[in-house]
This record gives C-alpha cells, structure tokens and sequence, in this order.
C-alpha cells in the first residue's frame, strides 16, 4: 500500500469517527464505540430480488459504493448509523462477514446451508422458530440436501434480508426506472 492509500484511509477513519461522535452520547471515542452495537445487516446488489432499484450505499467514512450495509444502533439515545463492512469490523469489532457470505451463497444456490454464524444471526433477531434452527444445525454439513423445508427456511431468510434493504431505502428515495 502506498503513503497516499495510507492518508486516504486514515482521513475516512477520521470521518467515521466524527460522525459517529456526532451521534453517539459519549465524546470520546474510547467510549463512544461501546455505545454503539449491530442493529441488522443486509446485502444491497443495485437490484432487489424483487426487481426495485436503489442507489449504491455510502459508509459514514463516505466510501462508495458498499453492497455490504450494517447498521449499527447506539444504545443510549437509539440513533443508527449505516456503515459498511468493513468498517464495523476494524473500528467497531463486529464481524458480520460469514453472514454475508451465507446470503450470497442462498441467492446463488436456494438448497445452500446456511452456516453456523447464520443461523446464530437469525436467531439473535428471532427470525426463526426453535424446531427451524434445529433442523438447520442438524443439517448444515449436509451440502448436498435437497429438502421442501430448508429451500422454505432460504426463501423466508431472502425476504428477511430484502426486507431489510427495503427498510433502509424507504430512508432514502430509491432509483426509478
């Protein structure tokens, strides 16, 4: 990586945190970051499954465009911020990636299992019933399952996350065509 790299991501960091400074209780950056905790994720491709368009993302640090949204909630006054990724992973230590990994799998592949960081995601934000998880973790090793039940659990996790992306689009104006 060259200097210029270097000072381009060191001037986004500091963008990053300002504006989260800006909405966190805390003024301290120290502290700030513990204020602040994942609300939900969701993977924005230019189209929907459902064909609607949307603009590409921006991470509060400005870089555009991110496919990979995370959402991220302050606790105390329940303000939340869109952040990409890769920057809710450096600067606050979460790390969503095998989810995001997971969904692209199920986009590309409605028999994929989802694995184990999916399924422990799904059921933090209650998106699946006791017996749905217990089938899922009994039958995550077994890639080649072709199963009515496990293709129903992908298409409601699909609309989860499109529903998700369709949340965060309603904040802005989505793309007409």
């Amino acid at each position: 990586m060259d200097d210029l790299e270097e000072e381009i991501r060191g001037r986004k960091a500091q963008i990053l945190i300002r504006e989260l400074l800006a909405l966190s209780v805390s003024q301290v950056w120290a502290v700030a970051k513990f204020e602040w905790e994942p609300a939900f994720v969701y993977f924005n491709e230019e189209t929907n499954s459902d064909g609607t368009k949307h603009r590409p993302g921006t991470c509060l640090c400005t870089h555009t465009p991110i496919i990979e949204h995370c959402v991220i909630k302050n606790r105390f006054n329940g303000k939340e911020a869109t952040v990409g990724n890769c920057c809710v992973k450096k600067f606050l230590g979460v790390d969503e990636s095998k989810v995001f990994s997971c969904l692209k799998r199920i986009k590309k592949n409605i028999n994929a299992a989802p694995n184990a960081e999916m399924i422990a995601y799904l059921i933090r934000k209650k998106r699946l019933e006791p017996e749905e998880a217990t089938f899922l973790s009994l039958t995550m090793k077994n890639h080649r399952l072709d199963s009515w039940k496990r293709r129903g659990i992908n298409h409601d996790i699909l609309r989860y996350f499109d529903y998700c992306a369709d949340r965060e689009a309603r904040k802005e104006k989505p793309l007409t065509v």
